[in-house]
């Protein structure tokens, strides 16, 4: 997350901003998603936390073993 004030934009920010995202796989290669299971998976959850990415940002976070 960037925090406002600390740094000035470069002189072409918004041209940056405006760009398309850059696709690094074709979908086509990806495996399929088997979302019944998942579906199933969602009805005994509880949400332990949410974390938000502003667009043109990033994060981490860990995952402990058997969350998804």
């Amino acid at each position: 997350m960037s925090i406002p004030g600390q740094y000035e934009p470069p002189v072409d920010a918004a041209q940056r901003r405006s760009e398309p995202p850059v696709i690094c796989y074709d979908v086509d290669q990806l495996p399929d998603c088997d979302m019944q299971l998942y579906q199933q998976a969602r009805e005994n959850m509880d949400k332990v936390s949410e974390l938000r990415v502003e667009p043109r940002d990033g994060e981490t976070f860990e995952v402990p073993a058997g969350y998804f």
